[in-house]
């Protein structure tokens, strides 16, 4: 229990990490067809842009991976867990600010960008924080 204890603070980050992620997940589709395909029921270029997103996000972050686990054996888990913390809110906040065409093409380059980094690596991180301070 006293291991549990002492990593509330990170089970509290990542918890509050993955319910903002997928919170925010379900309106995407929505926005990415009002943006690209205003006023139609279906739109076959936001498929192909859901499809390119996920392609690119997996295989940049099985890239990305092996860099995070080396840049967090040098500087620390809990500074390189802030990376895609904090990286995920650009995205979002473009979102946030317009939802023209042009303000979607930017949100979608920072999303494909952040994503290599953000997908999976909060898990991973924190895993290996966890083990790293039961030890």
């Amino acid at each position: 229990m006293e291991e549990f204890l002492k990593l509330t603070h990170l089970l509290v980050t990542v918890f509050l990490y993955t319910f903002a992620t997928m919170t925010a997940f379900p309106a995407i589709p929505d926005i990415t067809m009002s943006a690209l395909c205003p006023d139609q029921d279906e739109c076959s270029l936001v498929i192909y842009f859901t499809g390119f997103q996920q392609v690119v996000t997996g295989i940049g972050a099985l890239l990305m991976m092996p860099l995070l686990g080396n840049l967090s054996d040098r500087f620390g888990r809990k500074t390189v867990l802030t990376i895609p913390l904090v990286l995920n809110i650009i995205p979002l906040g473009i979102l946030g600010y317009g939802r023209s065409r042009e303000l979607f093409y930017i949100y979608f380059v920072f999303k494909c960008v952040t994503s290599i980094v953000c997908e999976g690596s909060v898990q991973c991180l924190a895993v290996a924080y966890a083990v790293i301070n039961k030890l």
